[in-house]
């Protein structure tokens, strides 16, 4: 019997490897998984996700420590990339900031000065191998209790996996590991700690893991977005008639999804969704064709005001998109009718309106026209503009593909609102290169095919 064992720190991981399949996957003849999960979730997902070869077990509160903590900020702050560097200029011209000036000084000199030595590969080696020399080991007990032949960390930037890499790396355990998400190695991670094996989701992240972390091409498996597999079977996804009646939209009408895209760009969100609001006031938009559904971003939790806000005082609809287990800013979950609740969306949506979400790549999936938000609200500095966004690296790559309409005014806004809605098949063949580019593989089988590679390390 052959031992794996997995951090599942938040939502995020577990929709990705656990939602998909799971059983199947998980049935792997004459294999034991260990999974551990954060104390809030843990009987959660024993319920959850109850098969044989599954051994639950408490993940340690690594990430939560001042020290994790300060390493992931000196990483992060690091990054070689015009991402952090909008980022760093952000955090320090943040309109509306209450940190006190010289504060705002040395915490944006500390930034740049990782930054700027972050572009030498002789400061990322030696940046390793100081978090490596560091002798922690909470994660000891559980290695020598379930003596894993295999750890896999399958998001890199939670759950404190580098402390368990490090310690796995120590006790000679092969390793292998996956950065969650396409913008995670131009803003997150370098791989503090690099596994023995990669695994990454498309070319475009194959690529930026051996730019910006020094990682060998001959040790990264590229085995597509196990997040997306439901989207390409379109599971869970129902007619526009129920699905209309369930969120209480009008059938005869099209549908615009405003998906919100987190706290760096709420301020740019706000603004264009009342200047979308202000089109359907003045008739610039027709109410009588069109409807509005807003999807608050999942790891927010909005406040009632803000709910009524949208529904009152806009005329939206708005339908809360995660489930919630527990308190805190990881209590999101997409459980299994969150997941159809977002394919749905997408599948029935006619145009979707974001800033800087993966709403991008999820609805370009489904083939829908996207709108991105590059307008402010009056005169903003470069740093606290949404024109910004699109400068960050991953979203670069995004509007190569020219499968995004970018507004760069109110009126532009709502112009291209209207020809989204109008002229749906305009950018088609940029959106269909999105899915491409973002998805790689197509057959909705990339967690399948990531256990596969994961489970055939043993044969190494």
């Amino acid at each position: 019997m052959k031992t794996i064992l997995i951090p599942i720190s938040n939502g995020a991981a577990a929709r990705s490897f656990l939602r998909s399949d799971f059983a199947r996957i998980f049935s792997t003849p004459h294999t034991r998984f260990v999974l551990l999960a954060p104390q809030e979730k843990l009987s959660y997902y024993r319920m959850q996700f109850a098969v044989p070869s599954i051994t639950w077990a408490l993940l340690p509160p690594v990430s939560a420590t001042r020290e994790e903590r300060a390493w992931q900020f000196a990483e992060r702050a690091s990054m070689p990339t015009s991402t952090s560097y909008w980022m760093h200029r952000f955090y320090f011209e943040r309109r509306g900031t209450k940190a006190p000036l010289l504060a705002r000084i040395a915490g944006f000199s500390v930034r740049m000065l990782l930054w700027s030595l972050g572009h030498f590969s002789w400061y990322r080696a030696l940046f390793r191998f100081a978090y490596y020399a560091r002798r922690t080991s909470p994660f000891a007990k559980l290695l020598s209790e379930y003596k894993p032949d295999i750890v896999f960390c399958p998001t890199l930037v939670y759950g404190g996996e580098y402390a368990l890499l490090k310690e796995a790396k120590r006790r000679g355990i092969k390793t292998v590991a996956m950065a969650a998400g396409w913008d995670n190695f131009t803003s997150k991670t370098f791989l503090r700690v690099q596994p023995d094996h990669l695994l990454v989701q498309t070319e475009i992240m194959k690529r930026d893991a051996m730019h910006y972390a020094d990682y060998p091409a001959a040790r990264m498996t590229v085995v597509g977005a196990p997040q997306y597999d439901g989207h390409i079977r379109r599971a869970g996804v129902v007619s526009r008639e129920p699905f209309f009646k369930k969120i209480g939209a009008d059938i005869r009408k099209k549908l615009i999804v405003f998906a919100f895209s987190g706290k760096v760009s709420e301020e740019a969100d706000w603004n264009a969704l009342e200047v979308l609001a202000d089109g359907f006031r003045r008739g610039a938009l027709s109410r009588a064709e069109a409807q509005v559904l807003v999807r608050p971003y999942p790891k927010r939790k909005w406040s009632r005001a803000q709910a009524a806000r949208v529904r009152e005082e806009f005329g939206f609809l708005m339908e809360a998109p995660v489930a919630r287990v527990g308190e805190g800013k990881d209590a999101w979950e997409f459980d299994d009718a969150a997941l159809a609740f977002l394919r749905n969306t997408l599948a029935h949506a006619d145009a979707v309106i974001s800033a800087c979400s993966t709403f991008f790549v999820e609805a370009a999936i489904f083939g829908k026209p996207l709108v991105a938000i590059g307008f402010d609200a009056g005169a903003r500095s470069s740093a606290n503009s949404a024109r910004r966004f699109f400068l960050w690296n991953h979203l670069a790559d995004l509007g190569k593909t020219g499968g995004v309409a970018r507004a760069e005014s109110a009126d532009d806004f709502i112009a291209t609102v209207r020809a989204a809605l109008s002229f749906p098949t305009q950018q088609q063949e940029g959106r269909a290169r999105i899915a491409r580019e973002q998805c790689f593989f197509t057959d909705g089988k990339s967690a399948e095919r990531l256990f596969l590679c994961v489970c055939k390390q043993f044969l190494l």
